[in-house]
This record gives C-alpha cells, sequence and structure tokens, in this order.
C-alpha cells in the first residue's frame, strides 16, 4: 500500500495538470481578493474578521478546482491509458483506489495552504496600506482555515469517486461544473427543499456564507454523504467494469 501511495504521489508530482490547476486556482484567487479589496471601503475594510468579504473568495472558489483535480486523477489514467500499467504493478483495485484517495487529499492540503497563504499575503499588506487597525485573532482565522480545509477534502473525494465512476474526461468535468453552476441553481429556484443537499449547498452552508439553507455541521454531513456515495459507486464500478 505505501509503494502505490507514492506512486501516486509521484503521477501528481510529474504531472502538468496539478500544478497547472494550482496556478489557475491561485490566480483566480488572487484576482478576486484584489477585486473585493478594490472595491471595499474603510468601513468594510474595518469589520470583524469572521465579517471580511475577501476571506470568502478562497471559500468559493477553491474547492471546484480540487474537484477537477480529484475527477482528472483517474479520467487522465484512462484517458492516457496509464490505467492499464498501473493495475497490472498492482491489481488489488480498491487499493490503487484508496491510494489515488490518499494522494488527491493530500493535494487539496497543499491547495489549501497555498490558498490561504496567498490570500493573507495580499490582505493583510493592503490593509496596512490604508491604515487599516483589526484585529488578527487566531481563533477566527483557524475556523476559516478549517471550513477551507474541509471542503476541499471532501470535494477532492467526491472528484476521485465520480471520475472513476464516469471515466470519460470531458464527460466527468463539464457534466459535474454543469450540475454545480446550472443545475443546482435551477432547483434551488423549482426545488428549494431538495436543492439544500446538493453538493453546492453543502459547501456554502460549511462555509457559513450567507443565504445558506443549513448551519456549517449540516452542510458538512451533505458533502460526507456525497463524498462517501461517490466513493463507493466509484469503487463498485471499478470492480465490475473491465479497464480497457
Amino acid at each position: 500500500m505505501k509503494q502505490q501511495i507514492v506512486s501516486e504521489f509521484r503521477k501528481l508530482r510529474t504531472t502538468r495538470s496539478a500544478w497547472s490547476l494550482l496556478a489557475g486556482t491561485l490566480g483566480l484567487i488572487a484576482l478576486g481578493v484584489v477585486a473585493v479589496l478594490w472595491e471595499s471601503n474603510h468601513t468594510t475594510l474595518a469589520a470583524p474578521l469572521a465579517d471580511q468579504p475577501v476571506l470568502h473568495i478562497a471559500l468559493s472558489l477553491t474547492w471546484v478546482f480540487v474537484m477537477i483535480l480529484g475527477l482528472r486523477s483517474f479520467t487522465d489514467e484512462f484517458r492516457n491509458g496509464s490505467i492499464v500499467p498501473t493495475l497490472l504493478a498492482d491489481p488489488h483495485r480498491r487499493r490503487v483506489l484508496a491510494a489515488k484517495l490518499a494522494a488527491v487529499g493530500a493535494a487539496a492540503v497543499l491547495f489549501t495552504f497555498a490558498v490561504a497563504g496567498l490570500t493573507l499575503a495580499i490582505w493583510l499588506p493592503w490593509l496596512a496600506a490604508k491604515g487599516v487597525a483589526i484585529d488578527v485573532a487566531v481563533a477566527p482565522l483557524a475556523v476559516w482555515f478549517g471550513r477551507l480545509l474541509l471542503i476541499d477534502l471532501l470535494f477532492a473525494a467526491i472528484g476521485v469517486g465520480v471520475g472513476l465512476a464516469v471515466r470519460h474526461q470531458v464527460a466527468a468535468i463539464v457534466g459535474s461544473l454543469v450540475v454545480i453552476t446550472v443545475v443546482e441553481n435551477l432547483m434551488d429556484a423549482m426545488a428549494p427543499s431538495i436543492a439544500r443537499f446538493l453538493p453546492a449547498a453543502g459547501a456554502w452552508a460549511v462555509a457559513g456564507l450567507g443565504g445558506a439553507f443549513m448551519r456549517p455541521i449540516g452542510g458538512a454531513l451533505v458533502l460526507v454523504a456525497w463524498a462517501m456515495g461517490a466513493f463507493v459507486v466509484g469503487a463498485f464500478l471499478m470492480e465490475r467494469r473491465d479497464i480497457v
């Protein structure tokens, strides 16, 4: 198992997709943070830490890129044919799936730390340049980071499971984005009682953003259920389908 996990880490480290997604995430986060700060007045900038809109950018965007990373972890292998030597080296399919999940989860942690660091690296000097005094308390920052990390880890698991279940890269990525950007909005308007249990709504609740359907603990349970469901379905199909 250890060798399989090391192999999956090496795949992520030596392929362009993971680094490209990280660069894209950081670029978009930087633009979002600067845009929010640019539009903020002195009163907004001096608000309590928990109410700072700049911290919402990472909570709203990072998980999308982490989910795509999870989707690509398997769809890249099916697309390039490298899934065959992967399973020849270790024919225990569930062990391969667990190793993939561990590697993508570690990458999600890296994404979270990078995004959090970039957000603070832009935000705090901006406050200093504007002469805004704010009490940067550790506890609210820890809560923010914990929420960000939880969302990213759960969407990494969702991505791995869905990527394995669908296998076709374009269908998996486009389909997932359509669900979270179009289908969930339609369900929110037409059937809000159902929409509250969809993944993006769960992320919104965990983040503690305005308009959430439930409390953060409820959103976390929704995301855990989706992550477990995607993982179980992916594992079931992996055991019963031909690889090629």
